[in-house]
């Protein structure tokens, strides 16, 4: 058995591949590729790369003080093109995702 099969679960497993699969670099997949994410976390992170954002961006919300759901809002406004400054007042990891996603909806509503 491979060091990456004990280290992480089939279903992190699954997110490696994916991010293999469809030509992620080994430097963006490492970026998701830590036991510390779960499935979900993984899976936002591998998506957003896939996506081709900035690995700047992307790395406001690849931080295992986010849940899923908050990276997310995250990707949401990053996806919105969001700036710098409204991305961050989002991805602060004080917020819950309810209170992140209304930062998120004050923003949009401005815009």
């Amino acid at each position: 058995m491979s060091q990456n099969q004990t280290l992480f679960s089939d279903s992190q497993l699954v997110q490696i591949k994916l991010g293999e699969k469809h030509g992620l670099t080994a430097e963006e997949i490492e970026l998701f590729a830590q036991p510390h994410f779960d499935e979900e976390q993984m899976e936002r992170i591998r998506w957003g790369l896939e996506q081709g954002f900035p690995i700047k961006q992307i790395k406001l919300y690849a931080n295992q003080s986010f849940e899923a759901d908050q990276m997310k809002i995250i990707l949401w406004a990053i996806e919105s093109k969001f700036s710098e400054i409204e991305i961050s007042s989002i991805a602060n990891a004080d917020l819950e995702a309810d209170e992140m996603f209304e930062v998120y909806e004050e923003i949009s509503r401005k815009r």
